[in-house]
């Protein structure tokens, strides 16, 4: 028995030795990422240095960031909407609104053919919240662009977050893993 727990313990040393634990920074590195602080609705964005800020086109969009110094085909934003439904709304209520919501019939007013592939519950700045992963057409001067995108959101303090990042669609699965980075580095500041 004892040389049974002796070869078991021997067999978790080398595993711990050859597969330690990762030990990950409460921020990104700066020497790979810049960041967007927004003091008004108190988050940080976090993406990396390869990736430049360009002209956001929608009012409620705080950042754009777009891959290849702003010249890329990729690219995330963040949305913040503080609006009286949000008060008092818990990130669980969030969630459970969005999943009752028929969020195609939505999205496809502005995006016809806009179809959702995934969606569930995520996490973004340790708070639940909602993901959706979904395709569609972007149409703008007779040019058609399709997308997949990955999309978070949550609420917290009466404000909606929501982070998106798309790519051409036969690019998503190689970006995705990036996109997930880029996300993981999005900081709602707590209220004092």
């Amino acid at each position: 028995m004892i040389k049974m727990n002796l070869m078991k313990f021997n067999a978790i040393a080398i595993l711990i030795i050859l597969f330690p634990t990762a030990s990950y920074p409460s921020e990104p590195d700066a020497r790979n990422f810049d960041v967007y602080r927004n003091a008004e609705y108190q988050f940080s964005f976090w993406y990396p240095k390869s990736w430049a800020p360009v002209p956001v086109t929608h009012g409620e969009t705080r950042i754009k960031v777009v891959s290849n110094q702003g010249k890329g085909g990729d690219d995330c934003n963040v949305v913040a909407i503080s609006r009286d439904m949000f008060k008092g709304l818990t990130p669980e209520e969030y969630i459970k609104d969005m999943n009752s919501l028929d969020l195609e019939v939505m999205y496809r007013e502005q995006y016809p053919d806009y179809k959702i592939i995934e969606r569930g519950r995520s996490n973004l700045s340790n708070h639940d919240a909602h993901y959706m992963i979904s395709i569609m057409t972007m149409r703008m001067f007779g040019i058609s662009v399709p997308n997949k995108q990955l999309q978070v959101s949550t609420v917290d303090n009466g404000v909606q977050y929501i982070i998106t990042c798309r790519t051409e669609p036969d690019r998503f699965d190689e970006m995705l893993s990036v996109f997930k980075i880029i996300m993981a580095g999005f900081v709602i500041k707590p209220s004092l």
